[in-house]
C-alpha cells in the first residue's frame, strides 16, 4: 500500500519486477469509481441504449437498470446505477438531452450464508457451518429442531429475516456510512408530497371581457402534435420528481417550471 499517488502509479509501471517475484499490482475500485443511481428514466431504454446517450463530467464504466419480479417475470424498473470512474458523487448527468440528479447509491447489506453474519460472503468466509433456523452447527438443510433461534440476536425467526434487529441495525449503519452527514436516510428516498386542495382557497369570481385578442383556440391534437411541448411536458415531470427541496407543488411552480422548459 502507498500513501502517495506517484509512487504507486510507478509502482505499476514495474512489470519486469512484478513478473519476476509473480507480484500482482493493482489500484482497488472504490478508490476509484463511485456509483450513483439515477431515477425516473425511460423504461423503454435500454441499459445499452444508455450507455450510449449518457453524458457527464466523468467516464462511464457501467449501467445497470434495477428490475422487480411480477407474476414471476422480471419488469424493469425507472431506475438506473451508474458506476463512474470519479472519487467523488457527480450532481448530474444527461440522458437523451434530459438532465437528471444523480443520488447516492447504497448496495444491499451482505450476509455470509456460511457463519450467517455479516459484511462478508459464504465464498471468503473462514467460519463454520451455521443452521439459519435452529443457529446449531449444521445445514439447515440437515436440521430437525423444531424450536427458531436466531444465531445473532436470538430472537424467534430465521437469522437471515429481515425483522431480526441486529439485521436491521447493520442496513442502518449502512445507510449512514454512504450518506452525507446531518441527512436521513428518508430525505434521500422521498419524493416531494402532492399539494394540499386546503391549501388553495377559494377565489372571488371575477368579471372578465370577452375579446378575440390574443384568444388561442384550444386544440388538443395539436398539443399531443407539438414535440416543443411534449418535451418540455416530460422535462418538467422529471425535474418535479428529482427535486430535493421540500417546496410544495404548487399551480405557479408547476408553471414556472413549464415555462422555463418551453422558452429557450
Amino acid at each position: 500500500m502507498f500513501r502517495k499517488l506517484a509512487p504507486a502509479n510507478n509502482f505499476l509501471t514495474m512489470t519486469h519486477f512484478l513478473g519476476k517475484h509473480k507480484l500482482k499490482a493493482f489500484v482497488p475500485a472504490h478508490l476509484t469509481e463511485i456509483t450513483g443511481v439515477i431515477r425516473y428514466v425511460p423504461k423503454d431504454l435500454s441499459n445499452e441504449d444508455i450507455y450510449k446517450s449518457i453524458t457527464c463530467d466523468a467516464e462511464v464504466i457501467s449501467v445497470k437498470r434495477f428490475m422487480r419480479k411480477v407474476d414471476g417475470k422480471l419488469t424493469p424498473l425507472g431506475t438506473i446505477a451508474v458506476t463512474f470512474t470519479a472519487t467523488a458523487l457527480l450532481q448530474h448527468a444527461y440522458i437523451q438531452m434530459f438532465r437528471y440528479p444523480v443520488h447516492i447509491y447504497i448496495p444491499p447489506l451482505l450476509q455470509c450464508y456460511k457463519c450467517l453474519k455479516f459484511n462478508h460472503s459464504a465464498k471468503v468466509c473462514r467460519g463454520s457451518q451455521m443452521c439459519s433456523s435452529c443457529s446449531g452447527q449444521h445445514s439447515y438443510k440437515e436440521c430437525d429442531v423444531e424450536k427458531i433461534v436466531c444465531i445473532n440476536c436470538q430472537g424467534g425467526h430465521l437469522a437471515i429475516s429481515r425483522d431480526c434487529p441486529v439485521k436491521q441495525q447493520k442496513m442502518e449503519e449502512k445507510k449512514n456510512k454512504y450518506l452525507k452527514p446531518n441527512r436521513s436516510y428518508a430525505a434521500v428516498v422521498s419524493i416531494p408530497a402532492m399539494p394540499d386542495p386546503r391549501a388553495f382557497p377559494n377565489l372571488k369570481p371575477v368579471k372578465t371581457i370577452d375579446t378575440d385578442i390574443n384568444k388561442v383556440p384550444y386544440n388538443a391534437e395539436q398539443i399531443l402534435n407539438n414535440e416543443l411541448i411534449i418535451n418540455a411536458l416530460v422535462k418538467s415531470l422529471v425535474m418535479l420528481g428529482n427535486d430535493k427541496s421540500s417546496a410544495p407543488i404548487t399551480n405557479k411552480r408547476i408553471k414556472d417550471i413549464l415555462l422555463s422548459n418551453l422558452i429557450p
